[in-house]
């Protein structure tokens, strides 16, 4: 399939590239010159998730984790609430898309807060009963339709996998109550694994977001953006919801600068860790 302009910006045209994978598979990549995304184009369909298939190869078992699995995912989550704590002030009530076995959600209502969590991976959304003691519902994002609003929806390595990120930050703005917050986290083709592209290519990862690209998503779909910055090789983002569009081209035009430069560094000093504390 082509693509004639960005998923993101809308920028044209884009650039195809063809980039070779960590599973050593050739991928039909697009890149915009403008937000500097990237992006496979695939069918409306493509679903990996409900069938088990993508924890075959990603998560090494497609029917109940490992204990070690469980010890690593459990540790990543308390990491995690550590970094986020500080923007869970005044949530009352949150949404995890594609939780895993829950175990960050399982954080969340040990702090208070009344946590939900959606994994499509029914093996894996199912853990949670005998795990943690708590249900999670096995569907993908898409098919949820909740009576209730949140005060905070959020994902970690989600949005990478989704073939349309503006459905997604869509419907996650109309599950969110009046100044709801939004938190998303995912890979960072600014620092692509610290200057290694081909490890950070990869089959199901349909996405490859920039400083710059998640700005524009999230501002042009009604969200008030409060930060976008690193966590480890990583990106991060935090926004409120808005009623209005709430684009400036200055804030664009600042981030596709940390972007550029970032990528570059990268680029002539591989594999370096290196951190940048610079916000928005």
């Amino acid at each position: 399939m082509m693509s004639d302009f960005c998923l993101i910006c809308g920028h044209a045209p884009v650039e195809r590239k063809n980039m070779l994978s960590r599973t050593e598979v050739d991928l039909e990549v697009f890149f915009c010159g403008n937000c500097g995304h990237g992006f496979q184009v695939l069918s409306d369909d493509y679903d990996i998730y409900s069938s088990g298939e993508f924890s075959i190869e990603a998560r090494d078992s497609a029917v109940l984790p490992t204990p070690a699995k469980i010890k690593a995912l459990d540790k990543k989550a308390y990491k995690r609430f550590g970094f986020y704590k500080q923007y869970f002030n005044d949530v009352k009530t949150a949404l995890e898309v594609g939780s895993s076995i829950g175990s960050f959600v399982h954080l969340l209502k040990l702090s208070g807060i009344e946590a939900k969590g959606i994994e499509p991976d029914p093996s894996y959304a199912s853990f949670s009963t005998s795990q943690y003691g708590f249900d999670q519902e096995a569907l993908l994002f898409e098919n949820y339709h909740p009576q209730e609003q949140f005060d905070l929806v959020y994902s970690f390595h989600v949005i990478e996998h989704v073939p349309d990120p503006e459905e997604y930050v869509k419907k996650a703005h109309d599950l969110l109550d009046p100044n709801g917050k939004l938190i998303i986290e995912c890979p960072s083709w600014d620092l692509h694994c610290f200057g290694d592209e081909k490890f950070t290519m990869w089959a199901p990862h349909l996405q490859y977001f920039t400083l710059s690209s998640m700005y524009a998503l999230l501002a042009k779909n009604k969200f008030e953006v409060q930060e976008v910055n690193f966590i480890g090789s990583a990106l991060f983002a935090i926004a409120v919801k808005s009623e209005e569009v709430a684009f400036s081209e200055s804030r664009f035009k600042h981030f596709k600068r940390r972007f550029k430069r970032t990528f570059q560094l990268n680029k002539y000093l591989p594999m370096t860790p290196f951190s940048i504390k610079e916000t928005s």
